[in-house]
């Protein structure tokens, strides 16, 4: 199991499909169960340095550790810039949040 199935929920939004794989994210389609909005989520997944357990858990790959966090933070900057733009033609982040050991952009 490398991405989350069908109706997996992390906090309030319920994953509906998988729409893509690249090399460091997995992007799903989901619902916002509590707008009743549907949102694409992206999970930083980069499937060289981690796998995912039972409950959904990412963990880093024995003697990945240093560079699964390092590319974790990275992520997260990239969440954080984007979120700052406004313009018709960038992706429209709305949150970022750390769960199941990996970190989750949620946009438009």
């Amino acid at each position: 199991m490398s991405g989350l199935p069908k109706n997996a929920k992390i906090l309030e939004y319920k994953i509906i499909d998988q729409l893509g794989v690249g090399g460091f994210a997995h992007t799903y389609l989901a619902i916002d169960t509590n707008l009743d909005k549907k949102v694409a989520i992206k999970e930083f997944f980069p499937p060289r340095l981690c796998h995912r357990v039972e409950d959904y858990r990412v963990t880093a790959l024995p003697g990945a550790e240093q560079r699964f966090q390092n590319y974790l933070a990275n992520f997260i900057e990239e969440a954080r810039i984007l979120a700052k733009f406004d313009q018709p033609n960038i992706v429209k982040v709305l949150r970022y949040f750390e769960a199941l050991g990996t970190a989750f952009i949620i946009m438009d």
